[in-house]
C-alpha cells in the first residue's frame, strides 16, 4: 500500500523525459546477518573492507575518456568557426547534432555509475548490519589535479549517499568517522601510531615495530574505521 504525493517531469540535455514519482509506503526491513565492516576507500579498488573484502573499481569514464575527448574537440572547432561568422549556433544542426552526441556520451557514462552505484549499495545494505566508512573531503581532493579524473570517476559520494538512504530504508546502520582520523597510520593490532612508517601513499605494507603485526595499508586503514566506528556508535 503506497500513497502518491507528486510527480516531477524532467527533460534530459538529450531531449528525453523522465518521471519521478514521490509515493510514502512502508518499507521492510532487511534480515539481520549480524556482520560489521569498515571499508576504506581507493582509487585503485573502490571499496576495501576490514574482512578482506575488495571490489574492484568500475573504469566507466575511461572506457570512453578518448571517444569523448574526440567529439568534444569536433564540437568545439564547430563553435568555434561558428562564432567567427556570428552564426546562431541554436540554428545550425550541425553543431546542435554534434551537441547532442557529446551530450549522450556524457548521460551513458553516468547512467552505467548509477546503475553500478545502486546494486553495489543495495548488496553491501543486504550483506552487514552495520557500515563504516571515512567522511572523505571529496571537493578538497578533487583540487588535486593528478587525481581530480580519478576521484570524479569512481564517485565516492554517489556510492556513500546510496548506501546512507538505503541503511536508514532496510534497518541498517551506516557511521563515518572524522576525516582527520588517521587510519593508515595506526595499527589495527596494538592501537600504536606511526607517522615515520606510513608517510606515504607508496608504503603499501608495513609491519608494526611494537607487536610485529603485518599490515596490508588498505585493510588496516578499514579495520581502524570499524574499530572508531564501533567505539562512536556505542
Amino acid at each position: 500500500v503506497y500513497k502518491i504525493f507528486n510527480i516531477t517531469v524532467e527533460k534530459t540535455t538529450t531531449g528525453k523525459y523522465y518521471a519521478s514519482i514521490c509515493i510514502e509506503t512502508e518499507v521492510q526491513p532487511l534480515p539481520k546477518t549480524g556482520k560489521q565492516v569498515g571499508f576504506d576507500l581507493g582509487l585503485i579498488d573502490l571499496l576495501i573492507g576490514s574482512d578482506g573484502t575488495r571490489y574492484e573499481r568500475p573504469k566507466f569514464a575511461y572506457v570512453y575518456k578518448d571517444k569523448l575527448a574526440k567529439e568534444q574537440r569536433k564540437l568545439s572547432k564547430m563553435r568555434t568557426k561558428l562564432e567567427r561568422v556570428n552564426a546562431n549556433l541554436d540554428e545550425c544542426k550541425n553543431y546542435q547534432k554534434q551537441k547532442h552526441k557529446v551530450a549522450k556520451l556524457h548521460e551513458h557514462v553516468s547512467n552505467c555509475a548509477k546503475d553500478f552505484n545502486h546494486k553495489l549499495s543495495r548488496k553491501l545494505v543486504e550483506e552487514y548490519d552495520l557500515l563504516a566508512f571515512e567522511d572523505l573531503n571529496v571537493r578538497g581532493l578533487i583540487k588535486n589535479h593528478y587525481l581530480a579524473y580519478s576521484i570524479s570517476d569512481v564517485r565516492w559520494s554517489q556510492l556513500l549517499n546510496f548506501i546512507q538512504y538505503k541503511c536508514q530504508w532496510y534497518g541498517k546502520n551506516f557511521v563515518q568517522v572524522d576525516r582527520f582520523y588517521a587510519s593508515s597510520k595506526i595499527c589495527s593490532c596494538c592501537g600504536s601510531y606511526h607517522k615515520d612508517i606510513v608517510n606515504s601513499l607508496s608504503v603499501r605494507e608495513w609491519v608494526c615495530p611494537d607487536c610485529g603485526a603485518r599490515h596490508d595499508r588498505d585493510i588496516n586503514a578499514a579495520k581502524n574505521i570499524l574499530i572508531k566506528a564501533l567505539s562512536v556508535s556505542v
